[in-house]
């Protein structure tokens, strides 16, 4: 039963790691796809 519920720890772990990591590289892309717009409106 530990065993299970270490492997379920774990892997909601790697899953809120992965969709905060993937959280962050989305806001860095919108940001960095906005700063041309910002920089240059033309």
């Amino acid at each position: 039963m530990v065993s299970i519920f270490l492997a379920e720890d774990r892997a909601c772990n790697f899953a809120l790691e992965t969709a905060l990591s993937a959280r962050h590289l989305n806001h860095y892309t919108y940001r960095k796809l906005q700063m041309p717009r910002v920089a240059n409106p033309s």
